[in-house]
Formats: structure tokens, C-alpha cells, sequence
């Protein structure tokens, strides 16, 4: 492990031999429950693969897929935990575990989105592009079938602003590819 790969571990020991020290010291915490906050370590660990292809002496395009794909599911299962409102008409409220059985395509969307992020850092891989596309593809069509195709189509409308970001990402990645190349 490289020494920038121990930041985000070292950091997780560091906050739970604080929590843990503050439980031995009858020190009064935030009313927060482990069962609100377990997809932090999903999370980090995400963060943590990242760390590596950012900052590793070897820039492995195959450490983007895990990363992306443990950052985004963790995410995704913080909405539930923390029953947090998505644009959408049916949570506005705020999601619950029931809500599952709508939102499951988002997994498959996920996965395309960490193939996409790993054909982005490898434009070259035309597979990694070929199953992102496709995957996001089945995994619309998965949300369009739980929901209206109406409602969903108005969304995705709203959401445009993600091409702008995908477009940044994308001028990044190459930004800090040219970069790498040029130091070496």
C-alpha cells in the first residue's frame, strides 16, 4: 500500500477510535444510529480505490470501475437511510426501503455509470464503452417500465444540468491524463 493509500484508512481508525473512546468516556454524541450512517463505509472505501488511481505511482484504469461502482451504491443507499427526498413526485417526502422495488434499476445504471467513468480514463477501451452504453440503456428502460414513461421522460428533462458535469468530468480526466503523460 502506497503512502497516500493510507489516508482515507487511517483516517476511518482515527473517527472510530474517537467514537469508541467517546462511548468509553460517557461522552454524549449526536443521536445519530449506525444504521443511518453504515453507507459511509461503502463510501470511503469507493474514496479509497479512487485515492489509488489518483495518486498511485500506477495509474490503473481498472481501480475506476470498484471505486466509482462502491461510491455511487454507497450514495445511493444513504437516500434510504437517511430517508432523503429525491426530484421526483413519488419522494419528495423522502425514501424508504419500500421504495426499492421502484428504484432497483438504479444498480444498473450505477454499473453503467462505473463502466463509463472507466472508458472515460481509457477512451481507447471501446468495451468498457459499448457495455456503458448498453447498460445505462437497460437500465432506463428498467426505470421507464416501474414508472410512467411520461413522468420519467419530464425528469430526466429536469436533470440536464448531468450532461454539463459529464462534459466537465470528461475534459478533467483528459486534463490529468495529459498531465501525467507530460511528468513522465
Amino acid at each position: 500500500m502506497t503512502r497516500r493509500g493510507t489516508l482515507i484508512p487511517g483516517a476511518i481508525l482515527v473517527l472510530l477510535g474517537l467514537y469508541f473512546l467517546a462511548v468509553q468516556l460517557n461522552i454524549r454524541l449526536p443521536a445519530i444510529a449506525f444504521s443511518q450512517l453504515w453507507p459511509a463505509f461503502i463510501i470511503l472505501s469507493g474514496l479509497s480505490v479512487l485515492g489509488e488511481y489518483a495518486f498511485g505511482e500506477r495509474r490503473d484504469a481498472g481501480r475506476l470501475f470498484p471505486g466509482v461502482l462502491l461510491l455511487l451504491v454507497g450514495a445511493f443507499f444513504f437516500f434510504f437511510t437517511l430517508h432523503l427526498p429525491l426530484p421526483f413526485p413519488p419522494f419528495q417526502d423522502g425514501v424508504t426501503w419500500a421504495d426499492m422495488r421502484l428504484l432497483w434499476p438504479v444498480f444498473i445504471l450505477i454499473v453503467g455509470l462505473a463502466f463509463l467513468a472507466q472508458w472515460l480514463a481509457r477512451p481507447g477501451n471501446h468495451g468498457a464503452r459499448n457495455v456503458s452504453l448498453v447498460t445505462l440503456l437497460v437500465g432506463l428502460i428498467a426505470l421507464a417500465v416501474n414508472f410512467s414513461v411520461n413522468d420519467l421522460f419530464r425528469q430526466v428533462v429536469r436533470l440536464w444540468p448531468l450532461l454539463l458535469v459529464a462534459a466537465g468530468a470528461q475534459m478533467l480526466v483528459g486534463y490529468f491524463r495529459r498531465g501525467r503523460r507530460n511528468s513522465q
